[in-house]
């Protein structure tokens, strides 16, 4: 049975599958907008979105705002620790304030968040509920429960409610920087997180999104599913969509929480910094100078199956510096903790790594770094503007380099096709490896399936998954959890 992996853990495949997310790059200042019209209610509303956050910057999730002192926000607190927030006042003082005490850190977790409203209730504990993966939530480091009947902004009239952005002082800001799925809005019910997910039946421990029905969302609600891509405010229950500020139609992406792909994780970082991660995680910027460099690694390890994935040379500064390769994670975490490490990151200790750095592809050998293949790719080492492409087979350990529409097949011997029986060099079967990419003065693209940038020409692999610019070899797939769960 195909399986999916939220946060780590494999779970039963649904019914219901999640096509589609919104990448929010905070680079691009990326929100969406609408006018509160006459609300249903203008003391009870749901909040429901899943989320997988990126950077570590403070970050707006949802917010509503009439003036600098009248604004309600829920918002990812990246400088403070990796935790979520709510805070908010009317006529300038302050109407409720919630800080979760546990911290999200993981880059490749997907995250379901419920906060139902309700501030008629009589207890005060009942007014915000907050639920975290079905989990209701009562341990806050601040917990100011909301004033009983107070209003907050997004159920005000003319009040101008935001996706992906902060209600600061002067306007909406500190936006969103990371995916979001599955964005509901409810105006006069407060609902339950179990009306938007459920516990898996076979991994009762795991919570998974359900399809979204039944529900009312009054006067104000809407249901961002993000499924087209010309029009990622639409709101699919039917009501008035949001307008975007700041997105593109390379925004949609397949990344969800019912099927997780591989980004570079920006936590995997050694002490030389000078790297940036933007959109999504699959932007890696690297400025060190030549012969240092940070490197770029997977949040997904694989350790079986055969996989496929590109990486697009924006810019390369340091003279074919720029390099793509494979790693144990052994080895990987090596490279963490020493001093001084070179940028073939994963080629430190025993014969435990492969990458292609210019235009030769090296390995260890004996703890030092072996070369194995020279002129392995046509024309040299990538330029701006190339793409540079492996293929992986960890059930046979073999490893093959390309660049655009070309592969590499040992011997320098150059073909369209991947030649499986001629590989460029070998890498150790059945251990988990990541999958990296860097460079001195470089700018890269990592594309495991679900890119960043526009795809000209678009392929997936054989299970359907994936949007590349070159064809996925026979055999081999895009690094995702439902392609992890059938053949990692």
């Amino acid at each position: 049975m195909p399986i999916t992996v939220l946060g780590g853990t494999k779970v039963a495949d649904t019914a219901f599958s999640v096509d589609n997310s919104c990448m929010f790059n905070i680079a691009d200042s990326p929100y969406m907008y609408k006018t509160v019209v006459s609300p249903t209610s203008a003391t009870i509303s749901t909040i429901s979105f899943w989320m997988k956050a990126m950077g570590v910057t403070d970050s707006g999730i949802f917010a509503a705002r009439t003036d600098t002192n009248n604004r309600h926000s829920l918002y990812w607190e990246g400088g403070g620790g990796a935790k979520l927030e709510l805070w908010g006042k009317r006529s300038g003082s302050a109407t409720v304030e919630m800080h979760l005490t546990r911290a999200f850190r993981d880059p490749s977790a997907w995250i379901h968040n419920v906060i139902a409203i309700d501030t008629t209730q009589a207890t005060a504990g009942n007014r915000v509920k907050w639920y975290v993966n079905g989990t209701r939530q009562t341990v806050f480091t601040t917990e100011t429960q909301a004033t009983e009947d107070s209003s907050l902004e997004w159920s005000v009239a003319d009040a101008t409610i935001a996706v992906g952005a902060y209600a600061a002082t002067g306007g909406f800001s500190s936006y969103f920087d990371g995916y979001l799925a599955e964005f509901v809005f409810i105006d006069g019910t407060q609902y339950a997180a179990s009306d938007f997910g459920e516990f898996s039946e076979d991994s009762p421990n795991v919570w998974i999104p359900k399809k979204v029905s039944g529900l009312t969302f009054g006067n104000n609600g809407f249901y961002l599913d993000f499924k087209d891509s010309s029009n990622l405010g639409n709101d699919a229950n039917g009501g008035t969509d949001l307008t975007e500020s700041g997105l593109a139609a390379t925004d949609q992406m397949t990344d969800t929480p019912t099927n997780n792909y591989a980004v570079v994780n920006p936590l995997f970082r050694n002490n030389l910094g000078g790297v940036t991660f933007t959109e999504g995680n699959l932007k890696f910027a690297e400025t060190n100078s030549p012969s240092e460099s940070t490197p770029g690694a997977s949040t997904l390890a694989v350790a079986n199956g055969k996989w496929y994935w590109e990486v697009y040379c924006e810019e390369d500064e340091g003279e074919d510096k720029f390099w793509i390769g494979a790693s144990t994670v052994e080895s990987a975490q090596n490279v963490l903790t020493g001093a001084g490490v070179a940028h073939l990151w994963g080629l430190r200790t025993g014969s435990t790594g492969v990458a292609l750095y210019n235009d030769v592809v090296y390995r260890t050998a004996g703890g030092s770094y072996s070369e194995v293949l020279t002129a392995g790719l046509t024309g040299g080492a990538a330029s701006d503007g190339e793409i540079i492409k492996m293929a992986i087979d960890l059930d046979n350990g073999k490893v093959w380099f390309g660049k655009d529409d070309e592969w590499s097949n040992g011997s320098a011997s150059i073909s369209s096709t991947l030649d499986a029986s001629n590989h460029d060099t070998t890498v150790t079967a059945g251990i988990d490896h990541y999958l990296g990419c860097g460079g001195e003065g470089c700018i890269c693209w990592a594309n495991f399936g679900s890119p960043a940038r526009a795809i000209s020409s678009g392929n997936a692999d054989a299970n359907g998954y994936g949007n590349f610019e070159y064809a996925v070899p026979s055999g081999f797939y895009a690094l995702n959890t439902k392609n992890l769960a059938e053949f990692g």
